[in-house]
């Protein structure tokens, strides 16, 4: 799930919408649940000119992002003309989590290019985002409004509070859950039918299902937070 950098790119285009799962540069076409869209090619006018099927076009991406964000909330990054792009961000039910919107024709420019384009925006926005939410954990961390460790984060989440996680990138830990008092026990045997493969993904789960936010940080920044933190 969220590995590194983990972010959807959609690219809207003169006659398809195409979407990515993106990890860093690299982009990966998704084809299913409604994407690639295709515009008609009687249709395939100008995105200088937008009408009512170009309207129901970019309508189309946004609900059929839905599913996408059903299963796996992540940010989206687009690319398009800047008509394009203004247009869905005014209609798009998930404009609140754009996190870098990049004007352009690229109607000829490869997966591989588009990749390094569109990383080299998100990564300029990622360094604001992660300044922000360690000032954020500093200033938590003083007055006692926020835990540190897995095992404090999990109990945290449990309880529906916390608003803003904060992990370090590739953090993952084996174990399972108590029965007895929900609390996490870490390793023990990968047979057993009650292992979890990734005890930092289900904390992560529970923080988004609760409606908080979630910032991935370089590994080695939360060194005295063991790792992971969640401020309330």
């Amino acid at each position: 799930m969220h590995l590194g950098v983990h972010y959807y790119t959609l690219s809207i285009k003169k006659g398809m919408i195409i979407l990515f799962e993106a990890f860093r540069d690299v982009l990966i076409r998704i084809e299913e649940e409604g994407f690639p869209i295709r515009l008609q090619s009687s249709s395939k006018k100008s995105s200088h000119q937008p009408d009512s099927l170009r309207t129901g076009f970019l309508k189309d991406a946004d609900k059929y992002l839905d599913e996408f964000f059903r299963k796996d909330p992540l940010k989206i990054a687009l690319t398009g003309e800047e008509t394009d792009l203004t247009q869905f961000q005014s209609l798009s039910r998930h404009k609140d989590d754009i996190i870098a919107s990049i004007a352009g024709s690229f109607e000829s420019t490869s997966d591989d290019d588009l990749g390094k384009i569109v990383w080299a925006a998100v990564k300029s926005k990622l360094s604001g985002i992660v300044e922000q939410a360690m000032e954020a954990l500093e200033t938590s961390a003083k007055i006692g409004s926020c835990v540190s460790g897995i095992q404090a984060v999990w109990q945290m989440a449990s309880q529906g509070k916390g608003n803003l996680l904060i992990v370090e990138n590739g953090y993952k830990l084996r174990g399972r859950l108590d029965p007895y008092d929900n609390s996490l026990i870490i390793g023990g045997e990968p047979e057993l039918t009650s292992a979890i493969d990734d005890l930092v993904e289900m904390v992560i789960e529970k923080v988004l299902e609760n409606g908080s936010r979630v910032v991935f940080v370089e590994s080695g920044l939360l060194k005295t937070h063991y790792r992971i933190a969640l401020i309330d």
